[in-house]
């Protein structure tokens, strides 16, 4: 009975060792095999015959024939152990495995091997690693570090990187929530734990910028993210979260924005980078010079991802060669955005930045010259001149630019002889007596022929004017001086319209026929982009010689200016003696001597003189600001008689004081001079008759609606409105009407310094300015001056500030500025209203026709494409009989009347707007009956 037993649980121990899926062994006490399992003939690829018999060393493909009996001898020892090593496959791959041996000493000392193949942990491990490994680079490299809180038994885990940020050395065990929290300074510690409070306690994610005290003791800066996880009751039991140190990014975007204000206008692109690509700054042609939205999305770019590659050789080079002396001249290919390339010539130059290397690279974009050098290129291999043609005949617009385009002629074109000859500033055409030394020759004006313009005649004269190719197969003379020509055929040289220069052809045995036309109105038509790219280049090149001497203008105005300042202030006071004098003498005289009148006069002269002193002073700069609380409408009031000189009288000016405006505190003397600048603009861009408005108000910007707009600011302001309904500016105007020296104006017509002096006295004064034009519906300047308020005058309390008035109807808005359109939809949804957005009148009266519901009003800019937004109301009112009606514009509502675009009355909302003051004009127009 029991040898029956024993072998019926032997027979189930072989079954359960057949069917398990670790490998099994049977080892005998010479290291051989004697029984193996499916599972391990299966791992090998053996079958089980094939492994009978083999001995460990046969399949162990880590241990060494003498580490194998050595562990052998300490298994018989210690009777059991568990290790890691490699197995060999049948096709000779390895693979890892863990073994389990018992020393089974009853058995005539055999061993019992449990084999588990460890590939799939294996390769999970290394997976793990790798990603562990490439999370702590990617932490180090972006300077975040990661972090675990379980709010139960306060147990916290750091990433290494979040150590290193605060100035820690890595260790085990991380610092407790409340060690943590003292790194902070105590106004943002409040804020942490508030949030972190709002977190545990509703699940709200957190995410603040906050500044932290660094072990060295200096105040660094940083954000701090937290979002929660919840336990199986619902309730949060652990944070999770990162820590981003923007410390650098924050102090590199402070001086970035001090270059930025004078880099960004700049013609060429700027950049500053690190040694290692990173972009630090650029500006903003470089912006769209790549095709970028922004700079934040600039930034986020390695320099090296926008060269086109080169080889390293030449990388190194250039490399080497700033490192060595400091800069370097290069031309390179740059990638846009979207993929296409384009070529820079390049000043890369040396330089320290936040006290590590780093590169200011100045570059050029000149595509425009190397097209003009590949055409030039194309037509010197295509076209061979001299075996054809005689001679070459040019115009020019200027001596100078005459003298450049030669030069390029000369290198290209291989001619016998030529004439050459331009157009001077009287229209006349010189003509150089030039012979075999043409480059000598043409600049010598004295050794010229002059041909009025009056006595263009012949066969180039004719084909000049009248821009086409002319032939005449006869013998024709020029004036003394010159050789005779004959059989001729001129062509014009035109690009754009434009007349640049002229081909003569002469002396052709035989004459000029069709394919000799042909062949030179070709030549003209390669040419002639050529030319007109240099005459572009000389004319930058004397604009920038105007600039300059604009700067040297500045300077010598500096020098007067210095010079009026220091006489001025010697005759202030000398005519303080004479009015205080003065002033003494009439207290003391009877009002009816007869000397009296006369003193009165010289008083009045006096005062008239220190005024016209202050102005020598004002405009020395030199006058001492002297600010004073202004009720902004007697102040306006008190020059309009000025203003109408000024502006003349085929203008009207309508002056719209608000109610109860604000005092604010300025010196009366720059808002003399901002409503003088602004009202000569004004004027200047009305052709003959028009309307300048000049109106005041009462405006609160609160904090809501100025993350909306930037460069608002939240307060109190007084509001100073000057409008017109002149040519008004196109969007590229607009980016530049405040820098210094820029102007629409014809050179004799203005300076260019009047908006910007009026940018500099709102800025001044803490205000801001926003203008809002477009291009035959005028302009209109706001200047927002923050309210003056004396100890009497108290805040408004929190209660009088309303909110938005809310709203259940459909609203059909429609605005042709996208961003607005965004703010405006935001805005009346968040009170409550449906809104059909739609960007023109098109898009709007499509809309109307598909939707099913009621449309309860329509709210519509004024001045739009396609249509105005009074005709648009017109075609949407057959739709909606009951429709009302709201209209928009940047520009005031008498400006608006006053372009006949709406009848006066209308309901009106100007922009820029409120929440509140939106939801209110909604909410009161929605309400009339």
């Amino acid at each position: 009975m029991d040898n029956q037993s024993n072998k019926i649980n032997e027979a189930y121990q072989r079954t359960i060792l057949q069917t398990t899926a670790d490998g099994f062994w049977l080892i005998d006490g010479k290291s051989r095999i004697v029984e193996v399992n499916r599972a391990y003939c299966q791992m090998t690829g053996y079958s089980r015959d094939e492994l009978i018999g083999l001995s460990i060393g046969d399949l162990d493909a880590m241990e060494t024939p003498a580490e194998i009996a050595r562990r052998i001898r300490r298994i018989m020892q210690v009777g059991h152990e568990i290790f890691e090593t490699r197995h060999r496959r049948k096709n000779g791959s390895v693979f890892p495995v863990e073994v389990s041996t018992t020393y089974i000493k009853a058995r005539e000392g055999q061993f019992v091997c449990f084999c588990r193949d460890l590939t799939e942990r294996k390769q999970a491990e290394e997976a793990l690693k790798r990603h562990h490994a490439m999370l702590a680079r990617t932490e180090a490299l972006a300077h975040v570090g990661s972090w675990e809180w379980e709010a139960e038994g306060d147990k916290v885990t750091w990433s290494e990187e979040l150590f290193r940020i605060f100035g820690l050395e890595p260790m085990e065990k991380a610092p407790s929530f409340a060690e943590h929290q003292a790194f902070y300074v105590p106004a943002d510690r409040v804020r942490l734990l508030k949030a972190v409070e709002d977190c545990l306690q509703n699940g709200i994610p957190y995410d603040l910028e906050l500044s932290f005290t660094h072990t060295d003791g200096q105040l660094r800066h940083c954000i701090v993210r937290g979002i929660p996880e919840h336990g199986a009751d619902g309730a949060v039991n652990r944070l999770y979260g990162s820590l981003h140190d923007i410390t650098e990014i924050k102090r590199a975007k402070e001086r970035i924005a001090i270059l930025g204000h004078m880099l960004d206008e700049a013609p060429a692109s700027i950049t500053i980078h690190d040694t290692e690509g990173r972009f630090l700054y650029a500006n903003r042609k470089t912006i769209a010079l790549h095709g970028y939205a922004d700079l934040d999305e600039l930034l986020k770019i390695n320099l090296h991802q926008l060269d086109v590659p080169e080889s390293e050789a030449l990388l190194a080079e250039r490399f080497r060669k700033i490192n060595e002396t400091g800069e370097a001249r290069f031309d390179v290919e740059h990638y846009r955005k979207d993929g296409s390339t384009f070529p820079l010539e390049v000043l890369a130059k040396k330089i320290e930045w936040e006290g590590r290397p780093a590169v200011l690279s100045i570059a050029t974009d000149i595509t425009e010259r190397r097209q003009n050098e590949e055409a030039l290129a194309r037509q010197q291999r295509s076209i061979n001149l001299s075996s054809q043609i005689a001679s070459v005949f040019l115009i020019s617009s200027r001596n100078e630019v005459f003298a450049d385009i030669l030069d390029v002629l000369l290198s290209a074109l291989d001619s016998r002889f030529g004439y050459f000859g331009y157009i001077d500033e009287a229209g006349d055409l010189v003509c150089p007596s030039m012979t075999r030394e043409i480059w000598d020759q043409c600049r010598v004006p004295e050794k010229s022929i002059v041909f009025p313009r009056a006595d263009w005649g012949g066969l180039w004269g004719r084909s000049l004017m009248e821009k086409q190719t002319l032939v005449a197969n006869e013998n024709l003379r020029i004036p003394e001086g010159h050789v005779a020509l004959e059989n001729a055929l001129a062509t014009p040289i035109v690009h754009n319209d434009k007349l640049i220069g002229q081909f003569v052809l002469a002396d052709k045995a035989g004459g000029y026929d069709k394919d000799d036309r042909d062949l030179l109105e070709s030549v003209a038509a390669q040419t002639a982009p050529i030319l007109f790219a240099i005459q572009k280049e000389a004319r930058q090149k004397k604009a920038h010689e105007k600039l300059e001497e604009q700067m040297r203008q500045v300077q010598k105005m500096e020098a007067v200016g210095r010079l009026a300042g220091g006489v001025a202030h010697d005759f202030n006071n000398m005519l303080g003696i004479i009015l205080g004098h003065a002033d003494m003498i009439l207290e003391e005289m009877d009002p009816d001597q007869a000397l009296y009148a006369d003193l009165t006069e010289i008083r009045k002269a006096g005062e008239r003189s220190a005024d016209l002193t202050r102005q020598l002073l004002a405009f020395a700069r030199k006058q001492t600001v002297a600010p004073k609380v202004l009720d902004l409408n007697k102040t306006v009031a008190g020059m309009l008689k000025m203003l109408t000189r000024l502006i003349g009288e085929d203008i009207d000016m309508a002056w719209i004081p608000g109610e109860k405006v604000w005092p604010v505190k300025i010196d009366p003397a720059q808002i003399d001079q901002v409503l003088a600048n602004l009202c000569v603009n004004a004027r200047d861009a009305i052709a003959d008759v028009g309307k300048v408005t000049i109106e005041t108000g009462n405006i609160v910007f609160d904090e809501e609606y100025c993350k909306e707009h930037a460069g608002f600011v939240p307060g109190e302001y007084t509001l100073l409105t000057v409008s017109d309904n002149g040519c008004g500016m196109n969007a590229e105007t607009l980016e530049n009407i405040f820098e210094p020296f820029f102007t629409t104006k014809e050179s004799d017509k203005g300076t260019g310094l009047g908006l910007a002096t009026v940018y500099g006295v709102v800025k001044q004064n803490n205000g801001f300015i926003n203008v809002y034009s477009e291009p035959d519906h005028g302009t209109t300047f706001r200047i927002y001056l923050p309210r003056h308020r004396t100890k009497e005058v108290r805040w408004p309390d929190k209660e009088a500030i309303r909110p938005a008035a809310r709203g259940h109807e459909t609203i059909l808005l429609v605005e042709d500025e996208p961003a607005i359109l965004r703010m405006t939809t935001m805005m009346l949804t968040r009170i409550g209203y449906k809104v059909l957005a739609a960007g023109t009148p098109g898009e709007a009266i499509a809309l109307a026709r598909e939707h099913a519901g009621d449309i309860h009003l329509l709210m519509t800019d004024v001045v739009m494409p396609e249509m105005n937004g009074r005709d648009l109301a017109k075609n949407l009112l057959s739709l909606y009989p009951n429709l009302k009606l709201l209209f928009m514009s940047g520009y005031t509502a008498n400006v608006i009347a006053h372009h006949g675009v709406l009848d006066e009355g209308v309901q009106f909302i100007q922009k820029p707007f409120s929440k509140t003051d939106l939801g209110v004009k909604v909410r009161a127009v929605l309400d009339r009956k």
